[in-house]
């Protein structure tokens, strides 16, 4: 295994030579040392460490990029010397890479924001802005139903407002039936003209 101390020959300049050079080419070389530490320690327990994942976390469907994760964590932050066991360390690099997975997947369900109908949450009561659209609406309505003609308007107010049959409604004006249907399809042209006069 390597040391984790500074190199002693890293601190002198080499003779004839720049120090960023030296800087680059001695962690090149603390590189070099690194991958060839994680090739003889730890890279014969990757099979291993892959059917081991896989009875331990069945439901999981990235066993490859947990693998390989693994190695990449172990050798971007492992210091060698701490390191008793490889495969150890290896699962329980592993280990923990699926719980932070399972984790950042957990919070971000509960980051979902639908609908907050189901949770009770949205007021019954109308908007102050609904509430003067529909009573716009309503004056519309009225002031329309107004300017028919007065047998129009009671058929009208017979038949849809009082919710009586379209007969009795005949009967009541003194008219018949088909005459009653005339009159109620001009009132409902007359409402249907001014909903489409103000879209």
């Amino acid at each position: 295994m390597l040391s984790g101390g500074p190199d002693p020959a890293g601190s002198e300049e080499l003779p004839g030579s720049e120090p960023a050079a030296h800087c680059a080419a001695t962690a090149a070389g603390r590189l070099d040392a690194r991958a060839t530490w994680l090739a003889s320690d730890f890279v014969p327990h990757c099979h291993w460490l892959r059917l081991w994942l896989a009875r331990r976390f069945p439901n999981e469907p990235d066993l490859d990029d947990v693998v390989q994760e693994s190695f990449t964590r172990v050798l971007g932050r492992t210091d060698p010397s701490v390191v008793r066991s490889a495969r150890a360390y290896l699962a329980r690099t592993a280990q923990l890479i699926i719980f932070d997975r399972k984790r950042r997947a957990a919070i971000a369900t509960i980051d979902y924001q639908g609908s907050l109908e189901p949770l009770g949450f949205v007021c019954p009561h109308p908007l102050p802005d609904e509430i003067v659209s529909a009573r716009q609406q309503l004056a519309r309505v009225v002031h329309t139903l107004a300017a028919l003609p007065e047998r129009t308007r009671r058929i009208v107010e017979l038949r849809r407002i009082e919710e009586g049959s379209l007969v009795s409604a005949a009967k009541d004006v003194g008219i018949s039936e088909t005459a009653a249907r005339k009159h109620l399809n001009r009132a409902m042209a007359a409402l249907r003209a001014e909903q489409e006069e103000d879209i």
